[in-house]
C-alpha cells in the first residue's frame, strides 16, 4: 500500500486506548490513510513556502510529509480569535518563532497573539472550498502528504478535547469532490510503501493500527 495523499492529526491524549484504536478505523474507514499523533510540542513543520524549499533540499524522491492547521469558518474575526486561540502555546516555543522568522515574518508578527498575516498563513480558514484550496496549495508547493488538524471553531471546545470529527469527514468528501473535477492533479513521484492499513505516525516512527 502506497502512502495516500492525506492523513489526520489528532491529539488522543483524552482518548482510551481502545477509543483510540476505534477512532484509528474510523480514520481508515473515512479514506485518510494516516493517523498522526504528537509527542510533544514543537515537532510541527512548515508554513507554504517552507514546503517548497523542504522539497528543494529532498529532492524528488523523497517522501515530504506536512502539517496544515484547518478551520471551518467564513467569519473572518471569530477565525481569527480561534486561530490565535489555538497559536498562543507556539508563540511562546523559540523554535517554532525562529522557523517562522526564517519564512519572513518579523517582531511584528509575533505581537499580540499574532498579525492577521501569521494567523492566515498558518491557519487556513474558510468555507470548505477554501480549505481544500489551502492543501490544493501545499501539494503544489512538493508535499506528498497532508496531515490536517481539524481544528474546533467552538471555542469553548480544543484539540485536547478530540478531533473535529465532523470537519474530519466533510473534508474528505470535499477533497474527493476537488479530484473528480481534476482540481488535486499532481505530477507523479517515486511511491514510498507503508505497511498496510491505517498508519499511525508519531515523530519519525510508523507502526500499524
Amino acid at each position: 500500500m502506497k502512502m495516500g495523499r492525506l492523513g489526520v492529526w489528532a491529539q488522543v491524549d483524552c482518548m482510551t486506548a481502545s477509543a483510540e484504536a476505534e477512532f484509528a478505523r474510523d480514520v481508515e474507514q473515512w479514506g485518510y490513510s494516516a493517523l498522526w499523533t504528537p509527542e510533544a510540542m514543537g515537532r510541527d513543520v512548515l508554513v507554504i513556502a517552507q514546503t517548497a524549499a523542504a522539497r528543494a533540499v529532498l529532492g524528488p524522491n523523497k517522501l515530504l510529509c506536512v502539517e496544515q492547521k484547518v478551520l471551518l469558518e467564513t467569519n473572518a474575526a471569530s477565525a481569527r480569535e480561534v486561530a490565535r486561540a489555538y497559536l498562543r502555546p507556539y508563540l511562546r516555543l523559540s523554535n517554532y518563532v525562529n522557523s517562522w522568522r526564517r519564512a519572513g515574518f518579523d517582531d511584528g508578527d509575533f505581537a499580540d497573539n499574532g498579525s492577521n498575516r501569521l494567523v492566515g498563513t498558518l491557519v487556513a480558514w474558510g468555507d470548505e472550498d477554501a480549505l481544500v484550496g489551502r492543501i490544493r496549495e501545499r501539494w503544489q508547493a512538493g508535499a506528498d502528504h497532508i496531515c490536517i488538524q481539524a481544528l474546533h471553531a467552538d471555542q469553548s471546545k480544543s484539540t485536547f478535547d478530540g478531533p473535529n470529527i465532523d470537519l474530519i469527514q466533510r473534508l474528505r468528501r470535499s477533497h474527493v469532490r476537488a479530484t473528480r473535477r481534476g482540481e488535486c492533479r499532481m505530477l507523479p513521484r517515486t511511491a514510498v510503501p507503508v505497511p498496510r492499513g491505517c498508519t499511525r505516525v508519531t515523530a519519525g516512527a510508523t507502526t500499524d493500527v
